[in-house]
């Protein structure tokens, strides 16, 4: 079924519309790093998922964005591991570029592929490290769910309620590290999605704060957007969904791999979030 979501739709709104999921995880198993495991397998569900997404950058406390960037994301988890495959639309500049996450057949780990128009080629750069910057924004690719972070010393903090939902706190020392000394995350019990997260730096001092928005969508907990905020150099960066599908036809494998990155924009599938083949949004599908 898809789903569209524009600037116009309140958060709060679309959250009370959605049903949320009774508990995903069985509450006698509080083991930090299977509660950690869950929590990557729900970032990428086994359901072929669409988006259309804004992903837009502030700098030092602006309320105007600096930078914005749409792009269409696909997410699959298959037999051999996750991929998630993410096409540019805008700017221009950006257009026809795209990238790949997915599991290197010589390996198994998660590698990244970048595909450009003016190479025509996609290449493969070394395997992806979860602390590398998604473009230039304050996200990183742990943050987003692309991949998934190496770490020691999980520990279970406890349960808190955040918004009246009861979370698992979990705290993590990222293993050979250059960046964080530790990250502690709130694990939604009811998604086993994240709802929030802290990374502190190699001082121990709060570093970066990052906040969820998620749903239930056809059964499927969604991540809806995030926002991550550097609360040492006042920067911001926000990944908001505007629209989601979870076509049950699903997407083929050979379409999330590396050969298939150059034809990935030009896909029909898209058109379920309201994305046509000429590379506009058509208006009919946006109502």
């Amino acid at each position: 079924m898809r789903r569209l979501l524009t600037r116009t739709t309140r958060p709060i709104g679309v959250l009370c519309a959605l049903l949320m999921m009774t508990s995903t995880a069985p509450a006698a198993d509080r083991d930090p790093a299977k509660l950690m495991a869950a929590m990557q397998d729900a970032m990428v569900p086994t359901q072929s998922q669409l988006t259309r997404v804004a992903v837009s950058l502030y700098k030092d406390g602006a309320q105007e964005a600096t930078r914005t960037w749409q792009a269409l994301v696909a997410r699959q988890r298959f037999d051999d591991g996750p991929r998630t495959a993410i096409a540019m639309m805008a700017p221009e500049a950006t257009r026809g570029s795209a990238m790949l996450t997915a599991p290197r057949p010589e390996d198994g780990d998660i590698g990244l592929w970048l595909f450009s128009p003016s190479e025509r080629r996609a290449r493969q750069l070394a395997p992806l490290e979860a602390d590398r910057h998604f473009l230039v924004t304050d996200f990183n690719y742990g943050d987003l769910g692309l991949a998934e972070r190496r770490f020691v010393e999980p520990r279970l903090l406890g349960e808190e309620t955040i918004d009246g939902r009861k979370t698992w706190k979990v705290e993590v020392a990222p293993a050979d590290d250059w960046y964080y000394s530790r990250i502690v995350t709130w694990i939604a019990q009811d998604t086993m999605l994240p709802l929030k997260r802290e990374y502190y730096d190699r001082a121990f001092r709060l570093w970066k704060v990052v906040e969820v928005r998620d749903a239930v969508v056809d059964d499927v907990p969604t991540v809806l957007g995030m926002r991550i905020r550097d609360v040492q150099t006042k920067s911001r960066s926000d990944w908001e969904v505007r629209a989601v599908s979870y076509d049950g036809r699903g997407v083929d494998k050979a379409d999330l791999s590396a050969t298939a990155l150059g034809e990935l924009p030009r896909q029909s599938f898209w058109q379920v979030v309201g994305y046509a083949h000429d590379g506009h949004v058509a208006a009919a599908l946006a109502n």
